[in-house]
Formats: C-alpha cells, structure tokens, sequence
C-alpha cells in the first residue's frame, strides 16, 4: 500500500496566503474543474445530498450551484476557503479542515465532487473505503487528481514533489467496490518566459506545498541553469506540465 507524508498544517499555509493571486493564477486547475463537471454529463446521477472535497476558491462550487440539491456540505483544508465559497451558496453547510483525518464525512451521500485535490490525501486506499461507505448504492463519486507527469520538471530538477497516482493505479483501487463510469487523462503544458515565473506561478497557486526550506543564491541559479537547458521548447520559453486524470464511478 502506497502512503505519503505530506505537511497538512504546511499545505494549508501555503494555500491560504496564495488565495488572493489563486484566482487569477489557477488558470490550469479552472480549467479542470470546468472539464470535471462538463464529463459529468455523461454519466447519469442525482444530486439531492452533494459533498464537495477541497472546494478552494470555488472553480467547481460555481458549477455545483447550477444542481437540483437539497443538501450541499462545503469542504476544504483551508476554513477560511469555505467561508469564501459560501457566497456562492448560502444554504451549504460547512466542513473545514483535513477530511483524511479531522473532518466526519455525511452519510447517505448521492454525489460526492472534488477537483484537484485529493493529490494531498496521504493514505488514498483507506480513504477510497470511507468515501463508499458514506455514499448510497448507485451515488457517484466523481474527481480529478493529478498523474505521475504533474510538475515533473520541478521533481526532476529538486528531488521533491507529491507522490502521484497513474491512471491504471487509480482504477484497480477503485474497481472492486465502484463501477467505472469514465477514466481518461490529458498532459497540460503552461509555457513561461524563464525559470524564475515557474517559481512565482507555484508561489500564487499555492501547490508548492510539499518543502518549505529557503534556496540559497547559487542553489537558485543552478536550478535557473538546468531548467532552461532542459526544459525549455522551441520559441525559448520554458515549460511546466500538468497531468490531470478525470474518473467518474459509482457504487456498486
């Protein structure tokens, strides 16, 4: 079983003192939130008792507040993204803090939602069982998580970065308990002009959540140095990938 450590109180640090510039900056992860709810189409679900997983500053709470539902419960790491994300809906019903191990999940869910963030869940075997257990039979659970592609860049050149799930992982886990409705994945590129924009974009979204050590100066130019010698395309910008999977299941 795969299990990772990962730095809650540090992550959630880092994802409140981006939410100012995460809006304006999180144009990839908008972007996957919005293809998340349009793939939800495709598959047939009811929405009366809604969960949504790391609601952040609301790319996918906007299109949630489109559904027919009785009950919405708003989580994320982060309270102070829930109360900003109750503008949005006011009837939702709070859950801060960390779902893996602080946060009750509802029972009887019909649809549980959650767009790019369960990347910071440690133990996602364990918390795949409590997500069946609190949805109805035939409830949907349907999320985007990142790949083993995501940022590598950054994990090529410092050693450092989320341990991620592939696709093929990701499905075996789930399809012995969940039918698998979709499963597809898509490779994003966002193009910068020097290394150094790498480094102030992962600073407004706040996904840098993993290391929280200071770069001395020749540290710094040494990552500069090989990013642009290894990492940089054709019209000399420089590049960082992003490597979303989007599944959609339901109980069995």
């Amino acid at each position: 079983m795969i299990t990772q450590h990962i730095n809650k109180p540090l992550v959630a640090q880092k994802f409140e003192a981006s939410m100012k510039t995460y809006v304006k900056e999180a144009s990839v992860q908008q972007n996957i939130a919005h293809t998340l709810f349009r793939l939800l189409d495709k598959v047939p679900f009811t929405s009366e008792r809604i969960l949504e997983i790391g609601c952040g500053t609301g790319f996918l709470s906007k299109k949630i507040s489109t559904l027919p539902y009785r009950t919405l419960y708003l989580n994320d790491l982060v309270p102070a993204a829930v109360s900003y994300c109750q503008h949005i809906y006011q009837d939702a019903l709070p859950l801060p803090g960390d779902i893996e191990q602080e946060v009750t999940l509802p029972e009887h869910l019909d649809l549980i939602l959650s767009s790019s963030a369960l990347q910071w869940i440690e133990d996602l075997p364990t918390f795949l069982q409590k997500i069946h257990t609190q949805l109805k039979t035939g409830g949907t659970f349907a999320f985007s998580t990142f790949g083993p592609m995501n940022m590598q860049e950054i994990k090529t050149l410092t050693g450092k970065g989320l341990h991620y799930w592939d696709m093929e992982g990701l499905t075996a886990l789930l399809e012995t308990e969940f039918e698998i409705c979709l499963a597809q994945e898509e490779i994003l590129s966002k193009t910068f002009s020097n290394p150094i924009e790498v480094l102030k974009h992962i600073k407004k979204t706040g996904v840098g959540g993993t290391a929280n050590e200071r770069w001395g100066k020749q540290d710094l130019l040494h990552f500069q140095e090989e990013y642009n010698r290894q990492f940089k395309n054709k019209n000399q910008e420089v590049i960082l990938t992003y490597h979303p999977i989007y599944i959609i299941v339901k109980k069995k």
